[in-house]
Order: structure tokens, then sequence, then C-alpha cells
């Protein structure tokens, strides 16, 4: 088992909460929590005084006893323990797993939504942006091979409506501010989208582009919160002129894997593209219809 205490008021230095300040883009208590991250501490609980800091260290799959601010050390350590013991008592053989799997269910994942379709813990937690950099593969673009329809126009319609609810009820917005959200991230004029081979083709209604696209490479990206992405990055070698010179995938995988929905970035600028972190065009399988991808959505 593994304490962290992060409910300390970091009085000297000053107003800001240490915590939460940034070291290598990642704040500081992601690096603290990164460090207990170990296959052999299958039970993590960590003392916090702020939902900030209490939100960072459910990602990354910690129990969280939260103390009212100002508390001693002591009070934090005690606090800390019996939560330890109470986790070590009610544990039997075998268990870790489960542990460690239903800490990560309480967390947040990128964009709102956690991944529970019996991935391992550590499947969870890569899903919700913890890695090490040695973890990350190259990949190619047969992930995404496929036929892949838009979301955006199911939101649109309010066919999302019960996803919306569903985060409403676990989040901190309402539905109606989740919709908003999302509106902004799912917003695209691309409704359809093929991938075969090396050839992408993009379809805005009865029009289409193609391009012919090669591997170039791939970025981490990291987020305020303390998590990461990784964007897969492919380069136009031919094809139509009014096709993207880039597209960049993200579906919270990092090495080879099928894909089953992802966020797609395009444009001509690889760097402003990396930049974009507002709109993520999503899209899933053409072949689920509404009811499938409410569902699929509703179970991550």
């Amino acid at each position: 088992a593994g304490l962290l205490l992060a409910a300390g008021a970091s009085r000297r230095f000053g107003a800001d909460d240490k915590l939460m300040a940034p070291l290598g883009g990642v704040a500081l208590v992601s690096h603290a929590a990164r460090a207990l991250q170990l296959p052999q501490v299958d039970i993590r609980i960590a003392v916090a005084a702020s939902d900030a800091v209490a939100e960072i260290l459910r990602d990354h799959d910690f129990r969280v006893v939260m103390v009212a601010p100002g508390q001693s050390l002591s009070a934090s350590l005690s606090a800390g323990m019996l939560a330890v013991g109470a986790m070590l008592l009610l544990a039997g053989p075998g268990q870790a797993e489960m542990r460690v799997a239903d800490a990560s269910a309480q967390g947040h994942s990128h964009a709102g939504h956690a991944h529970d379709h019996g991935e391992t813990a550590a499947d969870q937690t890569i899903y919700k942006g913890y890695f090490e950099d040695a973890q990350i593969a190259p990949r190619a673009l047969s992930d995404w091979e496929g036929d892949w329809q838009s979301v955006y126009p199911l939101l649109v319609a309010g066919t999302l409506d019960p996803v919306m609810a569903r985060k409403a009820e676990a989040g901190e917005k309402s539905a109606a501010e989740y919709r908003a959200y999302y509106e902004t991230g799912y917003r695209t004029e691309v409704d359809r989208i093929e991938i075969h081979g090396d050839r992408v083709t993009f379809h805005e209604g009865a029009e289409a582009v193609t391009g012919e696209y090669a591997s170039d490479g791939y970025e981490i990206l990291n987020y305020a919160a303390g998590n990461r992405g990784v964007r897969f990055i492919f380069a136009k070698v031919g094809g139509d002129a009014a096709a993207p010179a880039v597209i960049q995938f993200s579906d919270h995988r990092i090495a080879p894997e099928v894909s089953d929905h992802y966020h797609l970035y395009w444009g001509d600028d690889r760097a402003a593209v990396l930049e974009e972190l507002t709109n993520w065009p999503t899209y899933y399988p053409a072949g689920l219809s509404a009811d499938e991808i409410v569902s699929e959505m509703l179970a991550h």
C-alpha cells in the first residue's frame, strides 16, 4: 500500500497552491502521484484538502480522503493510515486489481469520460492520460481503417442528450453546459471519413476529397490537469489538393491497437494543428446505429 499526504497549506509558497504549481508543464502533485504508480503498489491512498488536487489524484488511481484545509500533518497522517488500514482489512487475496479498477472509475478522463470495457487497470490509467514515454510506440494508419461517422449530427439532433444527462450526474456541470462543451468539441462539417490503406477520404455531404498519407511520427501533449495525450500524425504525400496536408489522431491509446472511436484534427500546418485543444471532431464506426453509439458512450 502507498500513502500520499497532499493536504498541506504550503504557506511558505505564498498564496498559490504549491501542489498545483507546474513543473515541466505538469502539476507538482502529479509527479508525486506517479512515483507511487508501481505494479507492486496495489492500494494507493491520498489525503487532500483541495478539490482540484483530489481530482488529479483520482485520475492517478488514488482513493482520496478529504480533510478540512489547515489540518495538521499528524491529523492528515492519522486520516490516511486509518484509510489504509480499512482497505487492507477489506481486501482479500487476489483483489488488488479489482480495487485499482474501482478507484479509477471514480476519476475523470480526457474529454470527461472513463473507460470500463474489461481493460486492465493499466489500460484505464493510460486511457486517462497517465503513462511513461517508453510505453509509446508508433502506429500505422491501419489502426483507424474503415468507414466512420461523425457524432456531431447526433449531438445537434438531441440524440446524445442521455449521455449529457449521465455526465451531469457524475460531473460538475449541468447537462446543458456539457452539451455546450461538446458542441464546440464535436463541431465539424466532415460527416464521414473513409480510411483504406494509405488513403483517407473526407466527406462533406455530397462532396469528397481524398489524400494519401504517410506516418510523420507522434507528439506528446502535456495538459494543465497533469495528464498527457499523444497525437499520431500523418502527412499528405499525394491525392487531392483540397485534402488537408496533415491529420492527427487521438484515441486515448499510445501503441498499436485497432481503434473503436477517435478524435481527428487536421489542417495544413502541423504545429498549428497540434495547438488545437477545443475542437476535436469525433468519429465512430459508420456501421453503428445512433442507439448503439449512445450505448457505447454511456458505457465509457
